[in-house]
């Protein structure tokens, strides 16, 4: 009776000890395989603007638990053919992956929806570094509010003195960014297609509207411009939310 107990203890030992035996194996397994992502040759430095070529790719493995979550941000090395005659949007000095964002390319339009319109904003570029917003970016802008008109006595009667502008003004907003210029995407990108910036003290911005008439902050917006005859405006940065 001791025997048999002692053959099923035995039998039951040896099966546990194959199951861990497999479960170790299957996990150093995982460790050791890898997915190749596309990367810049060790020898093969690219200059922003400059095309991809077949040759200045290679491969580059990644083990298989990290290239998981990689692959939302990386181009597989199966995908290479869409890196192929694309336009660098940066200089890459070799042995460095491309990234999904490099390959973006400016949209070729505004887009708008139905009850959508398009309305464009003087900026002060005193107070505005146009290469730090991007398009999409969440804004509130600061007008000066003109003081009502004052009179002066005159030889001919009262003459007016032009109205100054008053400050202290709340922000309006928020409004979302269409466009910065002639800019529709990052900075990096626009130059990689050798198109050249222009009009970055004009934000393009999205405004919605009900029936026939503007919302309530784009109205306000557009008020606020006329009373300063389109005097440039403070523009405040909202936070940008926050990838997943």
């Amino acid at each position: 009776m001791k025997g048999i107990t002692g053959l099923v203890s035995a039998v039951v030992l040896g099966v546990l000890a194959v199951g861990l035996n497999w479960f170790y194996l299957d996990r150093k397994s995982r460790e050791f395989e890898k997915v190749d992502f596309v990367g810049v040759a060790h020898d093969h430095p690219i200059a922003a603007g400059e095309a991809f070529r077949d040759d200045d790719l290679v491969p580059i493995p990644i083990p298989a638990a990290a290239a998981e979550r990689l692959k939302y941000v990386a181009v597989l090395w199966s995908d290479r053919g869409t890196v192929i005659g694309s336009n660098a949007v940066q200089a890459y000095q070799g042995d460095e992956l491309i990234l999904l964002d490099d390959l973006k390319t400016p949209p070729p339009e505004l887009t708008l929806g139905e009850n959508e319109r398009a309305i464009w904003i003087p900026v002060d570029q005193k107070t505005f570094v146009a290469s730090l917003v991007m398009p999409g970016d969440k804004v509130d802008f600061i007008l000066s509010r003109p003081h009502a008109a004052s009179f002066s006595p005159g030889a001919d009667g009262p003459t007016p003195t032009p109205a100054a502008p008053q400050g202290g003004t709340k922000p309006i907003g928020p409004f979302e960014i269409l466009s910065i210029g002639n800019r529709l995407g990052k900075s990096n990108i626009l130059n990689a297609a050798h198109v050249p910036q222009l009009q970055e003290n004009v934000i393009t911005i999205r405004v919605r509207m009900k029936g026939t008439n503007l919302d309530e902050s784009a109205q306000e917006l557009l008020d606020g411009l006329q009373a300063t005859n389109y005097r440039e405006v403070v523009v405040m940065l909202r936070p940008r939310a926050a990838e997943k």
